[in-house]
């Protein structure tokens, strides 16, 4: 049998607003954006804890609003062309976590912050914290970044996590009973996970000429490997102690192999239930 390859193949991830859950723990911060571009002297800073929704908030109005998005917490390699975006809608992710051979120094952000505004110009800045909190050396900027109005997203609520627990278990061809997410609920941090990165390759051994295959392999049964290790991804992720609990099981069994294919744990020279080896092999 030719040697199978695992592809890494995913999905990009997606900011349409459809796919928003919209709860009262982010209705300030959709209200604000919505409000472009009525934005006060064309700025606005939207703030929250991690993994809540602002970095998808934030590229759905940057896809509407046809802006420039800048990633402030990454190296650049070469600074911004200020020129070049003055009049235009700006997207500053990570504002408050500038690297330091980023493309935003302080002097850039203060820059930036002057120009919206003038000529049709508007700024959005992303942080967790709020913009009196964010370090500056510059006490021009200090001023200006006191005076931005803010957007506030607050830690989801459980219809937000019910929306995203659904999403990834959709994601990963899983789907388990709805006890799973009353269970999990009650037991998840306020927080909503961010999807992992995509797994490499897999780096399988050939087989030996002649040798048997062995593990999911056996008959020419493929029990794809990235199944497996995404549904015990997703509900580790989620909660830890759902792994040994009744429903957590439903959910990680609500898959089963084909007769004759071995699970990821099961043995492999186990005979298939109710063939006619196994029924030599029952005692009595």
């Amino acid at each position: 049998m030719s040697r199978q390859f695992r592809l890494p193949l995913h999905s990009p991830p997606s900011f349409a607003r459809a796919e928003f859950t919209a709860s009262p723990t982010n209705a300030e911060a959709v209200a604000a954006l919505d409000a472009w571009p009525s934005w006060a002297e064309g700025r606005l800073a939207l703030v929250g804890p991690a993994a809540t929704g602002k970095t998808h908030l934030a590229r759905d109005w940057a896809q509407r609003v046809g802006a420039v998005v800048v990633e402030a917490g990454r190296p650049a390699d070469a600074p911004l062309d200020l020129p070049a975006l003055r009049g235009r809608p700006l997207l500053v992710e990570d504002a408050d976590r500038r690297a330091a051979d980023g493309p935003v120094d302080d002097e850039t952000l203060f820059h930036l912050i002057n120009m919206a505004g003038v000529d049709g110009g508007t700024l959005l800045l992303t942080g967790r914290l709020a913009p009196v909190a964010w370090d500056c050396a510059l006490p021009d900027l200090r001023s200006r970044l006191n005076a931005l109005p803010v957007a506030r997203i607050e830690a989801p609520d459980e219809a937000v996590l019910a929306a995203v627990l659904r999403r990834a278990f959709a994601a990963r061809l899983i789907r388990p009973a709805d006890d799973v997410y009353a269970y999990l609920l009650t037991r998840l941090p306020r927080g909503a996970p961010r999807p992992s990165p995509p797994s490499p390759a897999s780096t399988r051994p050939p087989r030996r000429p002649g040798s048997r295959s062995a593990g999911p392999w056996r008959r020419g049964c493929w029990i794809s490997a990235t199944r497996t290790r995404t549904r015990a991804s997703v509900i580790t992720r989620f909660v830890r102690v759902a792994q040994a609990s009744p429903l957590a099981a439903k959910a990680l069994s609500s898959r089963k192999p084909r007769r004759g294919c071995p699970g990821p744990r099961g043995d492999r020279n186990a005979p298939a239930p109710g063939s006619r080896r196994s029924a030599a092999l029952r005692p009595g």
